[in-house]
């Protein structure tokens, strides 16, 4: 089987989950379509470039604790 790379896996992801996910949600260990893939600390990265092709949507959210970053969600589906 030919290894996805971490762009192809975080639109998958996005596919698969229809909802926002903050660009932390990407990085580590997930259980993704019947098997564990890692996911780089450069998957936000890769995210980044989804949203300059005009694959995804982002949107910049405030946590509890005040911090700012960015929540991803794949372009297809309805808000």
């Amino acid at each position: 089987m030919k290894k996805k790379s971490q762009k192809q896996i975080c639109l998958e992801i996005l596919q698969d989950k229809k909802d926002w996910l903050p660009a932390h949600y990407f990085v580590g260990e997930k259980y993704h379509r019947g098997r564990f893939v890692f996911l780089s600390y450069k998957a936000p990265a890769r995210l980044s470039d989804l949203y300059k092709e005009g694959k995804v949507l982002r949107k910049k959210v405030k946590g509890q604790s005040g911090a700012e970053y960015y929540s991803y969600r794949i372009k297809s589906h309805k808000l």
